[in-house]
């Protein structure tokens, strides 16, 4: 990705970016991100959402890309302004910053901008994967085969959290996402057609389905995002339904191999082991 990073009179400064926040956080956290390495206040940093054809191409929010890619660039938009302050007589310091960003600005022809961008290919290190773990427990009612899932724990490996309250919802929220999938939510298709008519027939979980879930994040492994973040957004949506899935099994030796797990999958392998749900 690339963004647009634009000096402003006043000692403030714009980062133009193309990726969209789709309730992730993303504008908050690379505003985060910029702040902290200027040392200066949030407050005078903007970010600024426009079209890939103002601020600079942007494959837009997903694959748990909007703290590491985006941060990343925005890193680099603000090396090269420093750099700039520096020839331009900056001292440094963080105190200094805002009269020097304004001076700059003020003496300009037009309001100076850079552009910084960031290729995870081309970063060895941005390969590094974080990881998650599961522990759940389960109880199966073995006449009917409904399944109670009791309590879910889950232990997620995050890098530096950069914005403590939307990396617990994307965590929280995945987790319940994953748990729709794997406890209640079956999209029926015949001959091509889907028939489930509404989402009184596509059962949503919610928060009264919801298990006691704990998380546990560890963040004493740098990765490569910025100032050691790693990505959070589809962390633990996916080990959820395997994981209930084991517990299942151990619980009751029905190994359950399509989500939803209904008492009805559940209780037609206990009347025959041999059956392939």
């Amino acid at each position: 990705t690339s963004v647009k990073l634009i000096a402003r009179a006043g000692g403030t400064i714009e980062i133009e970016t193309g990726i969209a926040d789709q309730g992730g956080g993303n504008l908050t956290a690379v505003g985060r991100v910029v702040s902290a390495q200027l040392g200066v206040p949030r407050e005078r940093v903007r970010l600024v959402h426009r079209g890939t054809n103002v601020a600079g191409n942007d494959p837009g929010a997903g694959g748990s890309r909007g703290t590491h890619i985006v941060g990343n660039a925005s890193l680099a938009a603000v090396e090269q302004l420093n750099d700039a302050l520096r020839a331009a007589g900056w001292d440094g310091s963080p105190s200094a910053w805002p009269d020097a960003v304004d001076a700059f600005a003020r003496t300009a022809a037009a309001p100076p901008a850079f552009i910084g961008s960031y290729d995870s290919s081309k970063n060895p290190a941005a390969d590094a994967n974080n990881f998650g773990a599961y522990a759940v427990e389960v109880s199966v009612d073995a006449e009917t085969g409904a399944v109670n899932v009791e309590k879910v724990v889950f232990v997620a490996d995050t890098g530096t959290i950069i914005n403590p309250v939307a990396h617990r919802g994307q965590v929280d929220g995945g987790f319940i996402f994953g748990f729709g999938h794997a406890m209640t939510e079956e999209l029926l298709v015949e001959d091509g057609r889907i028939l489930n008519l509404s989402l009184a027939d596509y059962k949503l979980p919610s928060m009264r389905d919801i298990p006691p879930f704990t998380a546990v994040l560890m963040d004493d492994v740098a990765g490569p995002g910025p100032f050691g973040a790693k990505s959070a957004g589809e962390l633990n949506t996916g080990g959820v339904g395997p994981a209930i899935a084991n517990a299942v099994s151990a619980a009751c030796g029905a190994r359950v191999t399509a989500l939803p797990i209904t008492s009805e999958r559940v209780l037609k392998l206990l009347a025959n082991k041999d059956v392939v749900s």
